[in-house]
């Protein structure tokens, strides 16, 4: 009943993005800089493991959010906070900007993502994505369609995740969740995600693919 794992085609960063300078300096001579928007306390590692998968020479713009609620105002003042933080990262010279977490399709709807992010793209002159839009692309890749989710949050963000799914042609089959506040996201045990994985995978055996 386990699910086996799908194996990926490395993808060069410069295939995925189209936005890498072809250089023939040293490693640390700058070929593309991406900004990124990212959640207060799960951005402890985050920087460690950009580095550890970019080729040499991609740096990375980081500014982080204050997140309190996932309450639509909360969401709304977080997405105009990105907002200004792209057209930073515009100025600070990002080749591509990417806004991490979910507070831009919550505040305007999965469905308008699309639009919203070319709104700021055509406005601040630098392409832009979203980690929602990287986790839809990667659950296509795999061939992802009976997906079952493993979460850091409690059981109330439930139907959130089940939505996101079926906005993108998914079938969701069931959540598991840490429970964690947010301000424990940092503190949830390495273990977690693998064992509440592995039962939810127990008691829905059809799962597919567990994100």
């Amino acid at each position: 009943g386990a699910v086996e794992p799908v194996p990926l085609r490395s993808v060069p960063l410069c295939e995925t993005v189209g936005v890498l300078k072809t250089v023939e300096d040293g490693p640390m001579t700058p070929r593309a800089r991406i900004g990124y928007t990212s959640v207060a306390y799960v951005t402890e590692i985050f920087p460690k493991v950009f580095y550890d998968i970019v080729p040499d020479g991609v740096l990375l713009q980081f500014l982080t959010q204050q997140v309190t609620s996932h309450e639509k105002r909360n969401m709304e003042r977080i997405h105009d906070e990105a907002k200004a933080a792209a057209k930073s990262f515009a100025r600070a010279g990002a080749d591509l900007v990417i806004l991490g977490g979910v507070p831009t399709n919550l505040s305007r709807g999965r469905g308008a993502l699309n639009h919203v992010l070319q709104g700021i793209a055509d406005e601040i002159g630098v392409p832009v994505s979203s980690s929602a839009t990287a986790q839809s692309n990667a659950l296509a890749a795999v061939g992802a369609r009976k997906v079952g989710v493993v979460h850091p949050s409690n059981p109330r963000r439930d139907s959130a995740h089940d939505d996101q799914l079926r906005d993108d042609g998914l079938e969701p089959m069931g959540n598991r969740s840490a429970g964690a506040i947010f301000e424990d996201y940092n503190r949830i045990p390495e273990s977690a995600a693998y064992d509440l994985g592995r039962e939810l995978v127990e008691e829905s055996p059809d799962i597919d693919t567990l994100l």
